[in-house]
């Protein structure tokens, strides 16, 4: 005779699927308790987390949705909302810019001074360019 294997699942991962599953389950229940033995204490328990897992996952969607719009707001102020530019003094993006415009001239003799103030300084020199004519030169020279 062959072994028979029972698997008896619920939708653990899925939050919506498991508050839907269990209003299933204690709506069947309340219609004849006595088909179950159980502890009323585990109904109790039941009923209590579902209406209090309810209640916060609204207010986190609530908040999820304000936390949205205040970052929304946030970035606007940064100026680092799409669309915005460093030209526009009214963001801090813009006035960091207007710093960095004003100060670079205040220190146009030492510009690595800027880094004290936060800013990232790199200098760079760009070779010499050499003329074609004076490349051929060089070229005829070598032997």
């Amino acid at each position: 005779m062959a072994t028979t294997v029972s698997k008896i699942e619920f939708p653990r991962n899925s939050p919506e699927g498991l508050l839907t599953m269990v209003k299933t389950l204690l709506k069947t229940y309340d219609k004849d308790p006595s088909k179950v033995n159980l502890p009323t204490a585990v109904i109790d328990r039941m009923r209590r987390f579902l209406v209090e897992a309810e209640n916060l996952r609204t207010q986190a969607k609530e908040m999820a949705a304000r936390a949205v719009q205040l970052n929304g707001s946030a970035d606007i102020m940064l100026g680092t909302a799409t669309g915005q530019s460093l030209s526009n003094s009214e963001t801090l993006a813009g006035s960091v810019a207007d710093f960095r415009d004003y100060a670079s001239l205040s220190f146009k003799d030492n510009i690595e001074q800027l880094k004290e103030y936060g800013f990232s300084v790199k200098i760079t020199q760009k070779a010499a360019r050499i003329s074609q004519e004076r490349t051929n030169k060089i070229r005829a020279q070598k032997p």
